[in-house]
């Protein structure tokens, strides 16, 4: 008894979750990531050929896992392009690390 009723209360808690976003879909928070500069070591790999940063997969995981849309803000992007993707977001995460983030982070606080 106690199993059908948890059941049935699961079934109803998915289906209502699933009615709801199909007519909610924009309700997740869109959440800026800063890239990182590449470090030193990671300049002679070859799978970072022609590229200057890059955002750990890991923090793109974390926000989607908590319900987020990520969205990433490219450091040697045009500001144009900067401030397209700034308008659109709710947050920006800064990596920690050794990223210099000053000049990003003084256009982005403007």
């Amino acid at each position: 008894m106690l199993r059908s009723l948890v059941d049935a209360s699961y079934s109803q808690q998915v289906s209502t979750h699933e009615s709801t976003s199909t007519y909610d879909l924009n309700s997740a928070p869109v959440i800026g990531i800063v890239s990182q500069p590449l470090a030193t070591a990671l300049t002679k790999d070859p799978r970072f050929d022609g590229k200057t940063s890059y955002i750990m997969q890991a923090y793109v995981n974390w926000l989607e896992t908590a319900g987020a849309r990520v969205v990433p803000i490219i450091m040697t992007d045009e500001q144009s392009v900067t401030d397209e993707k700034l308008s659109k977001v709710n947050a920006v995460l800064f990596p920690g690390g050794a990223g210099n983030y000053r000049k990003i982070g003084e256009y982005i606080y403007k």
